[in-house]
């Protein structure tokens, strides 16, 4: 898994931690649930998405 995550890490431009979240979703077949909007983007076509608004962070 974490080999995939890393390939998809260099084919998106992710962040190694983002694209652990996403390939778990890819891997289970759920939405990425989050709050980045950078995120949502550079996943779009990979794993569906929810962005989550109006959650604090922190």
């Amino acid at each position: 898994m974490l080999e995939r995550a890393a390939d998809l890490a260099v084919r998106l431009t992710l962040r190694m931690y983002d694209a652990v979240f996403a390939q778990l979703a890819v891997d289970r077949g759920i939405p990425l649930l989050t709050t980045d909007v950078k995120l949502c983007h550079a996943v779009e076509g990979v794993v569906e998405t929810a962005l989550l608004r109006g959650v604090a962070s922190g």
